[in-house]
């Protein structure tokens, strides 16, 4: 997945721009996201199965983050975008593959006048004329696109833009399938209780296949795409649904970002197998194989309460904010000395209208951490 995601990117950079509509897209600033929103999405193949988490952050009105990862894996990609909107692509591109060993730059890519540079890190780096011309990515599993389409100058008009496909090859010699994508309007469905325009996808690049995609009728948000064209090796085919929306300022997100990296770290270490605890045993003897124990049992409790705690979140996202209280409650019962379940149980219930509540939570981080920030802040605003 990791190699296919920079091949992608890299791929995209060489898209014709000729055919790439960036006049369908015109930034209109009361359909754009707040900074602190996310998206939360899962991509899986088109039944279900193997399905993968991708987050879009909002970090401000012209630059997202993305993360994608999936549960118990031992790797996850971020990709960092500034975007033009008005061109309708982005202009400034990062990715970094974090693993059990380090967190490494995988891709950097920018325009320069009238040229896109893009390098690869212990590659080669490509000057890629554009003609003065937009070009348009296909990167990151859609989500470039997505922060694009809530600009759309009239959703009930076809428009088309440039695809590059690296999962297979082109013609012409070429290592992978490019061509155009059309998208056009074809009435409007309810997608998890929401009224949706539904676009149907074509085009040469896709040979006979043909998608669908639906965005929010009213925020332009995108809900759902489907293709049977797999667009990473890691699928079959496969389906892009939304989750759920959140708000998070910056050093939230980055401690998401950091709960993934050590949701990473905790798969390449040892002592989360027998096989591994009885190696520690072969070589270190029965005195230490027992001190660990505690260790090991503090790594799994940690595990479980990072996922209930990514439950009560899910929750919250789905509107449903006394069962996420109920949830996060119980998680302070079993981790009473986790600041963090105390900040969640504090958020929750705030989403609930239970403002004492939520004041007592935040104080009981503050007897955890004293110097908590977050919760400083928000004893201030309550």
């Amino acid at each position: 997945m990791i190699k296919s995601l920079a091949a992608l990117l890299l791929a995209a950079a060489f898209a014709s721009p000729a055919h790439a509509q960036s006049g369908a897209f015109r930034y209109q600033p009361e359909r754009a996201p707040v900074p602190g929103t996310v998206w939360h999405y899962t991509k899986s193949n088109i039944d279900g199965s193997e399905p993968w988490h991708l987050d879009l952050y909002v970090a401000s009105p012209t630059r997202i983050d993305v993360v994608k990862w999936v549960e118990g894996g031992s790797d996850f990609v971020e990709v960092a975008a500034d975007i033009d909107l008005a061109k309708a692509m982005p202009v400034n591109l990062q990715q970094w593959n974090t693993t059990t060993k380090a967190r490494e730059p995988r891709l950097w890519a920018t325009t320069q006048a009238d040229k896109l540079i893009v390098a690869l890190a212990g590659g080669p780096q490509f000057e890629l004329e554009s003609g003065g011309q937009p070009l348009h990515l296909w990167g990151f599993d859609l989500m470039g696109l997505a922060f694009v389409l809530p600009h759309l100058v009239d959703p009930g008009q076809a428009f088309e833009i440039a695809v590059v496909d690296p999962n297979r090859p082109g013609s012409e010699g070429r290592p992978f399938a490019q061509g155009i994508a059309r998208f056009e309007p074809s009435g409007s469905e309810t997608i998890n209780g929401i009224t949706a325009r539904k676009f149907k996808i074509s085009g040469a690049v896709f040979g006979k296949a043909v998608g669908w995609l639906w965005l929010d009728q009213d925020s332009g948000r995108l809900l759902r795409v489907v293709h049977p064209v797999p667009t990473s090796s890691d699928w079959s085919d496969w389906k892009l649904d939304a989750v759920g929306v959140e708000q998070l300022d910056g050093l939230r997100w980055e401690q998401f970002k950091l709960g993934l990296a050590q949701q990473v770290r905790k798969q390449g270490s040892a002592g989360v197998s027998a096989d591994s605890m009885f190696e520690l045993y072969q070589h270190q003897g029965i005195e230490e194989l027992l001190a660990t124990i505690p260790q090991w049992r503090s790594v799994h409790l940690k595990a479980l309460e990072d996922e209930l705690n990514k439950v009560g979140y899910a929750l919250l996202g789905a509107k449903q904010a006394e069962h996420a209280v109920r949830l996060f409650r119980r998680i302070t019962e079993d981790f009473p000395d986790s600041a963090n379940a105390w900040d969640s149980l504090a958020e929750g219930q705030l989403a609930a209208g239970d403002k004492a509540g939520a004041r007592k939570s935040y104080q009981r981080v503050l007897q955890l951490v004293p110097d908590d920030a977050h919760a400083q802040e928000q004893l201030k605003t309550l």
